[in-house]
């Protein structure tokens, strides 16, 4: 709560019970007449609507500051692709990013991969522009070959593994896939965790199994949220 109130100075007990339940670290809140509650023991200020930052003082870390800044700085909402573009200039690496946009209490995402710090007043003409902007933005690192459904009703991706694709660790795909993956799947063979949203992520461990040029198959079982990869002879 603190981090929210001294990046925004206020926001609504609906917007802060949201950004506890978008904390993939936390995942629940409790109802807001508990919330008013703990305001009057922590004397916070607060109305009926609203929490206020109280001027106390409290140190944010360096990547809290910088999404603050990030946001702040470039019109309230903004794209997905528009958020990884600005990554170097607010020193994240895109995985921290990608952390930020899709599991923490301090973004909030909208429809069309649009996102905005959560106490953000909407704003129709700054949303509708980002939506703009980001239908202008094409991404044209692809790194799969194909993807589909399989008999099986799993999702398979077909790539071949080129040396830039290691290093990086994470795959650009269709957002109509994006929205069918969105979410975390478990990769038993390295024991990882692969969290899709906006991209497929923390894929680096997984593809340092592999040798460059080898041809690999992603599974993801959208019922078992599984993630198995093999490889093509």
């Amino acid at each position: 709560m603190k981090k929210l109130l001294i990046i925004q100075k206020k926001i609504s007990f609906e917007d802060f019970r949201d950004s506890l339940l978008n904390n993939i670290r936390i995942g629940h809140a409790p109802p807001i007449e508990l919330l008013q509650k703990i305001c009057k023991q922590q004397n916070f200020k607060f109305d009926n609507d609203y929490i206020y930052y109280s001027g106390e003082d409290y140190e944010l870390g360096e990547l809290d500051k910088n999404i603050g800044r990030m946001f702040k700085e470039n019109g309230d909402y903004l794209g997905f692709w528009e958020c990884m573009e600005l990554a170097e200039k607010y020193k994240f690496n895109l995985g921290s990013l990608n952390m930020y946009l899709y599991g923490h209490s301090t973004v909030k995402r909208l429809d069309n991969q649009i996102f905005c710090l959560f106490g953000t007043e909407f704003n129709k003409e700054k949303y509708d522009n980002a939506v703009e902007r980001t239908k202008k933005i094409k991404n044209k690192e692809i790194y799969y070959d194909e993807i589909n459904w399989t008999i099986n009703k799993d999702v398979l991706i077909k790539l071949k593994l080129t040396k830039n694709l290691k290093l990086r660790g994470y795959i650009y795909i269709p957002i109509h896939w994006l929205k069918i993956l969105e979410g975390s799947f478990y990769n038993y063979d390295n024991k990882t965790e692969i969290i899709v949203g906006g991209a497929v992520w923390n894929l680096k461990e997984i593809f340092s199994n592999y040798n460059e040029n080898d041809q690999l198959n992603l599974f993801f079982n959208i019922n078992l949220r599984t993630l198995k990869v093999t490889k093509s002879y």
